[in-house]
């Protein structure tokens, strides 16, 4: 597995910041790449009454294996670039996450 470069991720202490750009009406939630420095995720939802944003929080509990409780959009709730924050996930599984999804497309 190669790795891949990670501009769009950033760690303190046990907390995990992510950029991404959200793209919604998706056919299915999927991590697309890097875009701009930033994570593009295809979501399965309009970006309708914070649909997009819950579902993008959905796809990353299940991708992480962790509680959506755990996932916060910090900034950009009304926005496509947005900041997230991943609580208590395991770095070194959480980049194995990211570099096996990104190195797929």
């Amino acid at each position: 597995m190669k790795s891949v470069e990670r501009p769009f991720l950033k760690v303190q202490d046990q907390l995990c910041t992510l950029h991404v750009q959200v793209v919604p009406r998706a056919k299915k939630s999927k991590i697309c790449g890097i875009h701009a420095d930033k994570l593009k995720i295809a979501v399965a939802a309009p970006a309708l009454e914070g649909r997009a944003n819950q579902e993008l929080v959905k796809f990353l509990a299940k991708l992480l294996d962790c509680a959506k409780s755990k996932i916060k959009v910090q900034k950009g709730e009304h926005s496509r670039d947005k900041v997230i924050s991943v609580e208590g996930v395991d770095l070194e599984l959480l980049l194995g996450i990211l570099d096996e999804a990104l190195s797929s497309d």
